[in-house]
């Protein structure tokens, strides 16, 4: 383990302090206030509103029941959904403006339902749809209906097809006064069409969404690299190197050797493919695959590992693969456990039939686990989700998609940054990160907490985890102290710092760079963690590789007695005169 000093923020660590027992008062005094505000921390994190009664009976979303055709519908309703999100107050105000509801006041109850398809019809200029025999009618029973809406929940679809076709019929009877009223809106704001109107961020979003290429990781436990090579080969997918994709293209990431890189262009083709639905290709953002070969450059032969607050399995399946080809003869490989709660549109066999042995999915909230329990004595690293509102992700369909993350999101990230509720949430949020986190810490025998965030604000990010670090530092000092004599006292202390994962040459080059004072990709920062901002390439995160290592205790300096070292006190005054002599 390395070693290095301790010092703190504000002031060196000095032992000499503790020697009064004024002093000892005091730190008991502040030792046992911290552990009553964790405590309170940790009951308010687990503090969840009663459910209602009916809500239990409709846990699964009303966007899960509807049976897409394939991922490309699928696609297109999200996108149409969140697009309609995000211009809902321009909208809002030009159904105000033509009075809409005044000519059809039994639409009111389906403002959303109204809105969507007012965005659509302004989107395509007003013309009007043409049917085709793919449309269909979802339709839900009149109880899962009631119960769904008592318990709070919003209907994106109408529960029959006569629903949708009466306020379709509504926009176009108005669409004359509608598109008056969109030419008033950009003459009156001066500007060129109404997506000029959204704010400048969200603008840039789109832009760098655009274009931006997926990732995808080979399932190792299931075959080697050559069942997805040969079927890539087989549909006219030409490898390339040196540089991004075009279409029926694909390329090696530069960060994970496993992972493949595929234009845009070729996502839905992808996604339908027998080697997705056979899970020998496996399609996720890539800043999970990134997360885990920071963890995989740390970890040893026979470590366990834990995977916490992920949206889905498929980083313990992968993590299972990198460590199984790390250490071929390491049999069998680690247990790798996944604390989470199963979501309803998941298959509840995805991990066996992915190939998983040691891959376990635990139910039980983080929380409550016990640090010094006797079945987490085999693990040694922690990988812990953020949870957050996810706004450094610039491509919010395309990461539901592949990371089956809740729909909230969406209304997350078009909720503007000064609302109110957002603020509050966000900092409820940060504030259950740091329970979670310090617990993450608190585990005896873990070496390694690799915390991952897809928050914008990564400075934000990076001194809530400082402060985590800090907090569990003093703990675990004070109880080395505690077993410390005066005759033994305490010189080192295991204690936590952030750490850069070695092995990994984008991060070798850019700390390279920066030692030499030379421009480098800003990949690493002041507190070496890692943050890759969004760009057309990727969206946008943040991790910190937290190891624990044994940290020096500053001690005081020992004065210099003239009775025990009187040669050394007449040197002194000799060297002091011969200054004063040079000075004149």
């Amino acid at each position: 383990m390395g070693e290095v000093e301790v010092r703190s923020g504000h002031k060196e660590v000095d032992l000499s302090v503790y020697d009064g027992e004024e002093e000892n008062e005091l730190e008991a005094e502040e030792e046992e206030k911290e552990e009553e505000e964790e405590e309170e921390e940790i009951e308010e994190t687990r503090m969840v509103a009663p459910p209602e009664a009916l809500t239990p009976a409709v846990t699964k979303p009303c966007v899960f029941r509807i049976p897409f055709a394939d991922t490309t519908e699928k696609r297109l309703a999200y996108n149409l959904a969140f697009s309609a999100m995000k211009y809902y107050s321009i909208l809002d105000k030009i159904v105000d403006e033509v009075g809409f509801y005044g000519e059809y006041p039994d639409l009111r109850e389906e403002e959303y339902l109204v809105l969507v398809t007012l965005y659509d019809y302004t989107a395509r200029s007003y013309q009007r749809r043409t049917s085709t025999d793919a449309e269909m009618a979802v339709t839900i029973s009149d109880e899962v209906d009631m119960k769904s809406r008592y318990a709070g929940r919003t209907i994106i679809y109408p529960p029959t097809l006569e629903s949708f076709q009466t306020v379709e019929q509504a926009v176009i009877d108005m669409s004359v006064h509608f598109a008056a009223a969109v030419a008033r809106t950009r003459v009156k704001e001066q500007v060129g069409s109404l997506h000029l109107l959204l704010p400048v961020e969200w603008r840039e979003a789109e832009s760098m969404a655009e274009n931006m290429p997926f990732y995808g990781w080979y399932n190792q436990l299931l075959g080697k690299s050559e069942v997805a090579l040969n079927w890539l080969k087989e549909n006219n997918f030409t490898r390339v190197k040196g540089r991004l994709p075009n279409s029926l293209e694909f390329a090696e990431d530069e960060h994970c050797p496993d992972v493949f890189v595929f234009n845009t262009a070729d996502r839905a083709a992808i996604m339908e493919s027998q080697i997705v639905r056979d899970r020998f290709l496996i399609i996720q953002d890539k800043s999970n695959l990134f997360a885990l070969h920071c963890l995989l450059a740390f970890i040893g032969p026979g470590e366990e590992v834990m995977l916490v607050n992920h949206p889905n399995s498929f980083n313990g399946i992968h993590l299972e693969g990198l460590l199984m080809n790390k250490f071929p003869t390491v049999t069998p490989v680690p247990t790798v456990r996944i604390v989470r709660q199963a979501k309803e549109n998941e298959d509840p066999k995805l991990i066996p039939k992915c190939g998983c042995r040691t891959t376990r999915m635990i139910t039980d909230d983080f929380l409550t686990l016990n640090p010094g329990g006797e079945t987490y004595r085999g693990l040694r690293h922690i990988v812990l989700e953020s949870m957050d509102m996810k706004t450094g992700v610039v491509n919010p369909i395309d990461y539901i998609e592949c990371e089956n993350e809740d729909l909230s999101m969406f209304k997350d990230m078009w909720t503007p940054n000064d609302n109110p509720q957002k603020v509050t949430k966000r900092a409820e949020l940060l504030s259950k990160n740091a329970v979670y986190l310090k617990h993450a810490l608190k585990f005896n025998q873990v070496r390694t907490v690799i915390f991952v965030s897809h928050s914008e604000d990564a400075d934000e990010t990076e001194t809530a985890v400082q402060r985590c670090v800090e907090y569990a530092n003093r703990t675990l000092q004070r109880e080395v102290e505690a077993n410390a004599t005066s005759s033994r006292p305490a010189t080192s202390t295991p204690g936590f710092v952030c750490r850069l994962p070695p092995g990994i040459p984008a991060l070798a080059e850019a700390e390279a760079a920066i030692s030499a004072g030379e421009a480098a990709p800003n990949l690493i920062t002041a507190s070496q963690c890692i943050h890759f901002a969004p760009s057309n390439l990727h969206n946008g995160f943040f991790i910190a590789c937290i190891k624990k290592e044994l940290l020096l205790i500053a001690q005081p300096e020992i004065p210099i007695d003239e009775e025990e070292n009187p040669e050394g006190t007449a040197v002194n005054l000799n060297q002091r005169k011969r200054g004063r002599g040079k000075n004149r």
